[in-house]
């Protein structure tokens, strides 16, 4: 088995890359610019790690990176709110995005597990050498060289 990993961290960090230079190019006045650079970034997310599945054959991991990428940051997300709901219930007075913040970092949390667990199920087969072929061969000699014949017989 080989592992392809790699590319899947690498459309991670352009995804992270591409949000966090759009974003900081925005001005939080704009709000169709906010929006515009959090769906782009959560597209580029969403999709970067199954496109590289595809791209290897493994269609079934491709469905597994999409529900993982999808999935867990949803579900933590919903977990994070969960708490900041309890934790921002403290308060009497409004406490902007209290409860926003528990639910981003949870699901920051789970965009960091998917990521993590994406990459290691990134894995396929290698094709077996077919070593039955016969090679021909030059080996540069000095005043000449020579020729072998290679192969299983």
């Amino acid at each position: 088995m080989r592992w392809y990993g790699w590319q899947t961290l690498a459309t991670d960090i352009g995804a992270v890359t591409l949000t966090l230079v759009l974003g900081a190019n925005v001005d939080e006045r704009n709000d169709a610019a906010v929006i515009g650079t959090a769906v782009l970034g959560a597209t580029a997310f969403l999709l970067g790690g199954p496109i590289v599945h595809a791209a290897h054959g493994q269609w079934t991991n491709a469905g597994i990176s999409l529900a993982l990428r999808g999935g867990l940051v949803l579900l933590a997300g919903r977990i994070g709110a969960a708490i900041g709901a309890d934790a921002c219930g403290q308060y009497h007075t409004d406490h902007e995005f209290c409860e926003g913040g528990y639910a981003l970092a949870g699901a920051v949390i789970g965009a960091g597990a998917a990521v993590i667990v994406d990459a290691a199920l990134s894995r396929e087969p290698i094709a077996p050498r077919d070593t039955s072929t016969p090679r021909v061969a030059f080996s540069p000699l000095r005043g000449g060289g020579g020729v072998s014949l290679l192969g299983r017989f």
